[in-house]
């Protein structure tokens, strides 16, 4: 049996093992395309989303590669706050390029440069 993919990518976490049964519907793997990694934040304030516009240029730094930054672009901004303590909004940036040793899920630090 071959399971076909929707895009080509990396499996991230396998769900099942060699002979394990399944069912319909049931997640086998985490497909991941980590030629396209983003950033997803989760603490930007009801009073700074208000002054960011998708499009706004961002510049992201990294816990683990402290020598490295990278330039990004907002590309979503949620219509509604994020469950949880506070009224944050999840805002969704594109990274302009990839750095070698980034990986998924790596603490990443935004600095939205409003346009306003």
């Amino acid at each position: 049996l071959t399971l076909a993919a929707p895009f080509d990518g990396t499996v991230a976490k396998l769900y099942v093992r060699a002979k394990e049964w399944v069912v319909p519907g049931q997640p086998v793997a985490l497909l991941a395309d980590l030629s396209r990694l983003r950033v997803e934040t989760t603490d930007l304030s009801e009073i700074d989303v208000a002054q960011v516009d998708v499009g706004d240029t961002v510049t992201v730094t990294f816990d683990a590669l402290p020598e490295v930054t990278v330039q990004g672009v907002v590309n979503f901004i949620a219509p509604k706050a994020a469950e949880g303590s506070g009224v944050n909004y999840p805002v969704i940036v594109e990274l302009k390029e990839i750095p070698e040793k980034l990986r998924w899920g790596m603490t990443a630090f935004v600095d939205i440069q409003i346009s306003r």
